[in-house]
């Protein structure tokens, strides 16, 4: 488990229905309380479960890109954007050697948040975020901080995808030969499969095999 701020040995144990003494005998190394990006051992448990703070139900996000991993906290107690994080995770999906100009929005962080949540304790990894405009692909919602191409870890592209369907005003595409999903914010939602590989020119499914993908993920359970 990947510890995000304000977990304790208690609300790990309340979880994951294990004794607090259990949990710090198979993690002999944190010797006082667990830390942000710690990683905890669960005996006997191999599902990720999804573990309270204390006194908000939102607990921080880890995000990773590269070799940079950083837990955000991306919404209040009362489930609104904090503006430490938007800004912290603009500068962390912000492309490498432009100036942020578009933080990432808020209905965006949102999202996250709600992808966070389906699959506790599984980092996200980014990889891409904010682009800066150029040539024919300006305009691009990743311009203006309203998309992200992402994966989780341990999870799937394809469930990871199933479960975006489902997310309204938004815009979910699958891209079975690469390694991200990728997610925006939109008044109208939107979704495609593209089997171009990285470098290729879109190669984008039929339409009815799109809608097929749609029909089956609002009618089945997300599993792989």
């Amino acid at each position: 488990h990947w510890v995000m701020d304000g977990q304790t040995w208690k609300s790990l144990a309340n979880a994951y229905r294990k004794r607090i003494i259990t949990l710090r005998k198979a993690n002999p190394r944190i010797k006082n309380r667990p830390r942000p990006g710690d990683v905890v051992r669960i005996p006997n448990t191999k599902i990720p479960a999804a573990v309270r703070v204390a006194n908000c139900g939102y607990p921080g996000v880890t995000f990773v890109r590269g070799e940079k991993r950083r837990t955000i906290r991306l919404l209040n107690c009362k489930g609104r954007v904090t503006t430490r994080g938007q800004r912290q995770l603009s500068a962390m999906a912000a492309e490498k050697g432009h100036p942020v100009t578009k933080l990432i929005h808020k209905r965006l962080v949102e999202r996250l948040q709600i992808v966070a949540d389906e699959f506790p304790g599984r980092p996200l990894r980014i990889v891409s975020g904010y682009r800066a405009p150029r040539g024919e692909k300006a305009g691009s919602r990743h311009n203006y901080g309203r998309a992200l191409d992402f994966a989780v870890e341990g999870i799937s592209n394809k469930r990871l995808y199933n479960f975006c369907l489902g997310l309204p005003t938004t815009g979910c595409g699958f891209y079975p030969n690469s390694t991200f999903v990728h997610l925006d914010y939109r008044e109208k939602s939107a979704h495609w499969i593209d089997y171009s590989g990285p470098g290729e020119r879109s190669d984008y499914a039929p339409r009815k095999v799109v809608q097929k993908a749609v029909h089956d993920a609002k009618t089945s359970t997300s599993t792989d």
